[in-house]
């Protein structure tokens, strides 16, 4: 199975899903190292008010979850990942449509995952990821359906789905049919659009 890398070709910006995006995130390389800027309220005039680190374990599988009320922001800063998003909103433009991307903390991308899209991820080695969000953790905000319910239309590149590392929540998780009426209507006005991404010089 070959996936997409995720890389914007031309562009440091592409849209995936409608309001769903992936981002370059340019990298400054020296003697010394290397620095990258995360993220800038500018980029998508909205405040990130809590920073999530995780690591995964190789063949670890998170998800499938989405949120109602808070957008994300994830990194992938370390190791390879696969994501999967699907767009659930009723009355989206690609209400119903599905992406897959492998990332990798060698090309540092962001993708931006609105509320109400649906996303999962696969840790293909020990991975770090990082997720800025728009509004506090809350349970009540958060749903969840299974990783691999055919409605999400997710292609995992996984020989062996019993050998994948989950949690009891999300192992057990119901289809996506039985949360979908939880997922508030599509509306324009929701809809962001990044400002132009130009890192600072350094």
């Amino acid at each position: 199975m070959n996936l997409p890398e995720g890389t914007n070709t031309g562009a440091p910006c592409r849209e995936l899903l409608d309001g769903t995006y992936i981002v370059d995130l340019h990298t400054f390389i020296d003697e010394r190292g290397d620095l990258a800027e995360l993220y800038r309220t500018e980029w998508f005039d909205e405040h990130v008010i809590q920073i999530n680190y995780t690591r995964n374990k190789a063949g670890v599988m998170r998800g499938a979850h989405f949120h109602l009320r808070r957008n994300e922001h994830v990194i992938i800063a370390s190791g390879q990942a696969v994501f999967g998003i699907h767009d659930a909103r009723p009355g989206s433009p690609t209400h119903g449509k599905s992406a897959m991307l492998n990332l990798s903390a060698d090309k540092l991308q962001m993708i931006y995952i609105p509320a109400g899209v649906v996303h999962s991820i696969y840790s293909k080695t020990e991975s770090l990821m990082l997720v800025g969000q728009t509004a506090y953790y809350a349970r009540g905000d958060e749903f969840d359906c299974h990783y691999n319910d055919p409605a999400l239309g997710f292609s995992w590149p996984v020989t062996d789905t019993s050998r994948l590392t989950m949690s009891d929540r999300d192992r057990t998780a119901g289809k996506l049919s039985q949360v979908k009426s939880l997922i508030p209507n599509w509306q324009p006005a929701s809809r962001k659009q990044p400002k132009s991404i130009v890192p600072a010089s350094v």
